[in-house]
């Protein structure tokens, strides 16, 4: 982590502070949050149709097993969000939420290290799988993990035990994650072999909320080749590998993503990129002129020629915007509300079909880091809601 930041200028990240005035740079991120906005409305609009969840498996599942992923931070977490108190600790949390016999708990480790996070493994005897459950970010060994971001590559072992990579895609990952899915893989992979040798009938989930769906994302990877037909399912899914590598597109993993979650776009790239679009600016005062005069007003009130001059000259700023970037893993569904009911808490979400691309650019706005649309709860309540939903509509 110090090496990062004592050298973060060769991750393509340029200190406009340092190097422009600070009004050109406040001018500048003002100038570039009005045109990702404009351009982002302006794609929605006319160019992006994103098709809707409707696979009724699908939506039992995801809803079913967030309450694994967020059951994982234990009984305090409980306590904040949802107001219940497990006398008996963090393991009756798990056994009263999930319905789990104690019996069936195969092992559970709550305390976490850098590189080393919280996990449990679980019998489902209802829906015949062995869950794995990774935690997210709970602890400062876990930031430590998180902070760790760098990218590096790496292989997956068969069953014969060779090095090798199945796939055409390179392997790699962020650093931090991929160090604690290696950790996890030699304490589970022998107790994951032998449940599912004495329970033929059962398959493997691999589940996880926030850094822990990143980490389970890395592991699912890593035990493809040996239980193929695992499944995994990430929760507020952070940026794990780059566009054209592996867990990235993998159909195994299922990533759902709360829109405006700020860790589904968040990685070392997407800091640089923002660094370089912004020095962009700041160099140039006539495209910041021409931006503030094309966005003038409400931008939903926008004529089409404005949002479209917008779309094109953000198209042309990504061409100095080159670093690599992170991305959420596997197949990406994403928990989006029309424009017209952002504002509207209450409101439930679409689930919608999306490709990593969209997650391309750290957007600029004031709730870019809004932390309450990425906490487990949020999840899910808006499955459970949207499944309740999808019932309601299959009766009528």
């Amino acid at each position: 982590i110090r090496m990062i930041v004592t050298n973060v200028e060769e991750h393509g990240v340029v200190d406009s502070f340092k190097k422009y005035p600070n009004q050109d740079v406040w001018a500048s991120f003002y100038a570039l949050s009005r045109l990702q906005r404009a351009a982002i409305f302006h794609d929605r609009l006319y160019q992006q149709s994103f098709p809707v969840a409707q696979d009724r498996k699908l939506l039992e599942n995801l809803a079913y097993y967030v309450v694994y992923a967020n059951v994982a931070y234990g009984w305090k977490m409980d306590l904040a969000f949802l107001r219940r108190l497990h006398l008996g600790g963090d393991l009756q949390a798990l056994l009263r939420r999930t319905g789990t016999r104690e019996e069936d708990v195969i092992a559970a480790e709550w305390e976490s290290r850098t590189h080393r996070p919280g996990y449990f493994i679980v019998r489902d005897q209802s829906k015949e799988k062995i869950v794995l459950c990774v935690r997210g970010t709970w602890t400062p060994h876990d930031i430590l993990t998180d902070l760790g971001c760098t990218a590096e590559d790496f292989e997956v072992r068969s069953p014969t035990k060779y090095l090798w990579n199945t796939s055409s895609k390179r392997l790699r990952a962020h650093h931090g994650m991929l160090e604690s899915a290696r950790a996890l893989l030699r304490v589970v992979e022998p107790i994951l072999g032998k449940e599912l040798e004495s329970n033929p009938n059962f398959s493997l989930v691999l589940v996880g909320h926030s850094m822990g769906g990143g980490v389970a994302a890395l592991l699912g990877t890593l035990l493809k080749n040996t239980f193929p037909n695992l499944v995994v399912y990430a929760y507020g899914a952070p940026c794990v590998a780059p566009i054209d590598t592996r867990p990235t597109g993998d159909a195994n993993i299922i990533s759902i993503i709360n829109e405006g979650d700020p860790f589904c776009c968040l990685s070392l790239g997407h800091v640089a990129d923002l660094s370089v679009g912004l020095s962009h600016l700041c160099e140039d005062s006539e495209l910041r002129t021409d931006i503030l005069i094309h966005t003038e007003g409400r931008i939903d009130e926008m004529d089409r020629c404005d949002l479209e001059w917008c779309s094109k000259t953000l198209q042309t700023l990504r061409e100095h915007m080159a670093a690599e970037k992170l991305f959420p893993p596997g197949r990406i569904l994403l928990l989006a509300k029309s424009s017209n009911d952002q504002e509207d808490e209450f409101l439930l979400p679409r689930l919608l079909h999306v490709q990593a691309q969209q997650f391309r650019d750290l957007a600029i706005s004031p709730r870019m880091f809004d932390l309450t649309r990425h906490v487990p709860s949020l999840y899910e309540s808006s499955l459970k809601g949207i499944l309740v939903r999808s019932k309601t509509v299959t009766d009528n």
